[in-house]
């Protein structure tokens, strides 16, 4: 009896370090995604935001008033921004290693 008490003791003990070790990797894996999902957050904040009747009527009336053919443009710039932005970036980061 009194070496299957000990066996469940380290059992436990085992178990709570491996436990803690687990808390431990979640804590620095939250932490890596804590910024996107604020951002996720704060996306979906202006998106309730703009689900208001006034600027939905204002958007409506913005694009009766104008020609589609200009917006099918604005994809196109908004990744070419995308990418300049990355590669000022990369740009950025390697003028900070050489410093």
């Amino acid at each position: 009896m009194s070496e299957e008490l000990a066996h469940l003791r380290r059992r436990r003990q085992w178990l709570v370090e491996r436990s803690a070790d687990q808390r431990r990797t979640l804590s620095a894996v939250a932490r890596h995604y804590q910024q996107p999902i604020e951002t996720g957050g704060k996306i979906l904040g202006m998106l309730r935001y703009f689900k208001s009747p006034v600027v939905l009527s204002a958007l409506g009336t913005i694009l009766v008033r104008t020609k589609w053919r200009r917006f099918s443009k604005v994809p196109k710039w908004a990744w070419s921004g995308w990418k300049l932005f990355q590669v000022g970036r990369l740009i950025a980061a390697a003028r900070a290693q050489q410093v």
